[in-house]
């Protein structure tokens, strides 16, 4: 029942059924929310999407449950669509600032000197790839800053789910991944991806009772192989 202790929660019986997730989903019934939200996210020139991927989640989260009972999804459409006027004020602005710079500021007439040529394009040059760096651990930080909040947002037995740790450890951490994920053309990802979700996974917490993970690479480099 609701007033079993959650300690209990850290004890499961191994194997047994009623310890296992059960899912109860429809694909028509997704399917139909998910033509409805690109309709509508058409209409709405792509706003009402918060809303809509409010909605499915909701419905998948209902329709899973864990010893007999339901999740509750609690996020609302407007939360992130805050979330995304915020993001868009602090890292859009300037990334459009930018493109306006690259495309309107440039010198007239054009140089035509090699060392003009250089001096012009060089510091450009560096800017763009120290840009292009903050960017992509800027997309790491926001996957973690997006699994803290979905978990935030889920309630099982009334009990709330939280994430600790820093984002930006998060974005650092896959950054230097995906790094060394492209000097060993990519044979390095499987493992890779399993450290970003461990890292994601340890840090998380249902009540009081942290979550475990036993989650390695092995039995991934086989299907990878094939698939590279």
């Amino acid at each position: 029942g609701a007033d079993q202790p959650v300690a209990d929660l850290a004890h499961p019986s191994a194997g047994a059924p009623r310890d296992q997730l059960v899912e109860d989903l429809r694909f028509g019934e997704i399917f139909v929310m998910f033509i409805v939200n690109i309709a509508l996210g058409i209409v709405t020139l792509g706003i009402y999407r918060f809303w809509g991927k409010t909605r499915i989640r909701k419905y998948v989260w209902s329709h899973i449950s864990f010893r007999g009972e339901r999740f509750e999804y609690s996020g609302t459409g407007l939360e992130m669509f805050l979330g995304f006027l915020v993001a868009f004020l602090i890292f859009g602005v300037p990334i459009i600032a930018l493109q306006y710079w690259l495309i309107y500021d440039l010198p007239d007439p054009p140089p035509t000197d090699p060392q003009q040529i250089m001096e012009y394009l060089g510091p450009l040059f560096a800017f763009i790839f120290l840009a292009s760096i903050l960017l992509y651990v800027l997309m790491h930080v926001a996957t973690f800053a997006s699994h803290r909040y979905r978990v935030t947002r889920t309630y099982w037995r009334g009990i709330r789910g939280s994430v600790s740790g820093s984002a930006w450890t998060y974005g650092l951490l896959g950054f230097g991944l995906s790094m060394l994920n492209g000097l060993t053309m990519y044979w390095t990802k499987p493992w890779a991806d399993t450290v970003l979700m461990r890292y994601r996974l340890e840090r998380t917490t249902i009540g009081s009772v942290p979550v475990t993970t036993t989650l390695t690479a092995e039995g991934l480099y086989g299907p990878f192989a094939g698939a590279w």
